[in-house]
């Protein structure tokens, strides 16, 4: 995977990235030599419950000076001293729709305003106040192509984007965090003949995405706090999979827990084997996983800020 989904502007690949969350502000450094990625800082600063709530429909950030103090405290803590950094937004923050065209118009202009006109009828807000990104999925067999689109509120995305300046930095590059836990998870070497499943749980939700080679075919995003909750979406998230997309089960199941969520993650990797008839692995448990300077066990925690950071390269762990 190396698409990014909320690029705010064309940037290369940034070496510092944050991740704001409910329950914290985190932030990675890297840099990478003979493309190994190699993890000069980290750092972590936990919010006050209610700091941030996120939301696809409303306000986030319920405390910015909390928020933006939590940003500049982890940047001085990082061994960097530049301005732009990248930043990873909590899922539920952003709608995610896959649409399916029979042909793709073949000027730029037109396809966005075709895929704007198309998903604007089944969101809650005006288009005209959202920012839209979207990315090729996979090759249709009748010719057509299927796009995976993401909308964030406009204003959503200036909340987050402003913390960041408060704290002293510039925030050039947004996207949700799922999409970049991908990004780690898929630079171990695996089948492109073959589907996978991960299961993301953050604080107050979890999602649940299908991968087909290299493309990402189905995606749900639903508040959780219990392992039960999770283990429901995921066999909703399995019975469509099953139904609607045809799938033939999943060579690999991935489980990644970003923050301190209070879920039973035995109980969710029990169903998540019983569901798929594999071994589950929880991110960063592997030494294919491992990043230099940075502990295995520490990867799930940061793996969607570092995943933005690799989503341009071939860098392996």
């Amino acid at each position: 995977m190396s698409n990014s989904l909320f690029a705010i502007v064309s940037t290369p690949r940034p070496s510092v990235a944050l991740a704001i969350s409910a329950a914290a502000v985190k932030g990675v450094a890297i840099t990478s030599v003979e493309s190994k990625v190699r993890v000069i800082g980290h750092a972590t600063v936990s919010l006050p419950l209610g700091a941030v709530e996120p939301t696809a429909t409303a306000v986030n950030i319920a405390d910015s000076a909390i928020v933006a103090s939590a940003v500049r405290q982890v940047i001085k803590e990082l061994p960097w001293k530049g301005r732009r950094v990248g930043l990873v937004v909590p899922d539920c923050v952003g709608k995610v729709s896959f649409l399916k065209l029979d042909q793709v118009p073949s000027r730029t202009n037109d396809l966005r305003k075709l895929i704007a006109w198309q998903v604007n009828k089944v969101l809650p807000f005006p288009i005209e106040e959202a920012q839209l990104e979207y990315f090729p999925g996979q090759q249709l067999p009748d010719g057509g192509r299927e796009f995976v689109v993401g909308v964030i509120r406009r204003d959503i995305v200036e909340e987050y984007e402003g913390v960041c300046k408060t704290g002293g930095v510039y925030a050039g590059l947004v996207d949700l965090s799922v999409f970049n836990v991908v990004n780690v998870a898929a630079l171990k070497l695996i089948d492109e003949t073959q589907d996978w499943v991960l299961v993301h749980i953050m604080n107050g939700y979890s999602t649940v995405v299908f991968i087909r080679g290299n493309s990402v075919v189905l995606l749900r995003t639903l508040h959780t706090a219990t392992g039960d909750d999770v283990a429901a979406s995921l066999h909703q998230s399995a019975m469509f999979y099953e139904d609607r997309l045809k799938g033939h089960g999943v060579s690999r199941a991935v489980l990644v827990r970003g923050d301190e969520a209070l879920v039973d993650l035995d109980l969710v990797e029990s169903r998540m084997q019983t569901q798929f008839n594999v071994q589950v692995e929880r991110l960063g448990s592997r030494d294919d996983f491992a990043f230099e300077g940075l502990d295995m066990a520490a990867v799930g925690a940061f793996a969607g800020p570092l995943g933005l950071m690799v989503r341009d390269e071939g860098l392996s762990g």
